[in-house]
């Protein structure tokens, strides 16, 4: 199964969709300033929440412990990207997180919510349909040019819901990433995963362009996620598939 949402310009704060398909790429900023500090990539090593040869993703954590902004830069001394915010959570979680690091090459990939607690908290004394709701993302950054782009996730939820996440994710050295959510219906959440894929291509100095698709849907494998160049493979069902992403 396959179903393509078209493309949409995606540049560093602002993303041009037409309405039709509205539901392909959010914002890219969802609450974050993108902020650069001054200082040497390595300099954060020994703190850092991801180290790869090519990229690191550190935290920078606000006076008293109020949030923590995670940054994401090109070793050994590239300039420092902005990736996302994070804030102490309670019973019902956190209303602001940024997690579920991976990197490729000179990319990273990170997972970023809004208001999952205040969801949780609505839910436990009233039916979530009724609640606001809460919003999940990936954040893809090229740390060698700055370039972004922010895809929507549970896009198909027509109701406030909880979901699973972070989610299994694959990212790809040559401009593509792949993860995995829940299926979705105006029930809420199903059990079946849903495979979604996008490539992206860079539009100007700091724009990129995103194509999500619908890969495949099922008992997929979350382990078997991975990239061979533009290929994709999975596991479903105890078969392997393959698919070239252009």
């Amino acid at each position: 199964m396959r179903a393509s949402l078209g493309n949409s310009a995606v540049t560093g704060r602002r993303v041009a969709t037409p309405a039709a398909v509205a539901a392909c790429v959010m914002l890219c900023s969802c609450g974050a300033v993108h902020r650069r500090v001054s200082s040497s990539c390595d300099a954060h090593r020994d703190r850092a929440a991801l180290v790869t040869a090519d990229v690191l993703v550190y935290p920078s954590r606000l006076p008293a412990g109020a949030a923590t902004i995670y940054f994401a830069c090109r070793r050994p001394a590239g300039a420092p990207e902005e990736v996302g915010l994070d804030r102490p959570g309670s019973l019902y979680g956190s209303d602001a997180t940024t997690g579920g690091f991976a990197a490729a090459g000179t990319e990273i990939v990170a997972q970023s919510s809004r208001g999952v607690a205040t969801l949780a908290m609505c839910a436990r004394y009233t039916t979530a349909r009724r609640c606001p709701p809460a919003r999940y993302w990936l954040t893809v950054i090229d740390t060698a040019n700055g370039r972004r782009a922010a895809l929507r996730m549970y896009a198909g939820l027509r109701s406030p819901a909880l979901v699973p996440f972070p989610v299994p994710v694959a990212l790809c050295a040559q401009q593509a990433v792949a993860w995995l959510e829940r299926s979705v219906s105006a029930a809420g959440v199903g059990r079946r995963s849903q495979l979604w894929a996008a490539t992206l291509w860079p539009r100007d100095e700091t724009g990129v362009l995103a194509a999500r698709s619908l890969i495949d849907v099922g008992a997929i494998d979350p382990s078997s996620l991975h990239f061979t160049g533009r290929t994709l493979t999975w596991t479903r069902a105890g078969r392997i598939r393959h698919r070239s992403l252009s």
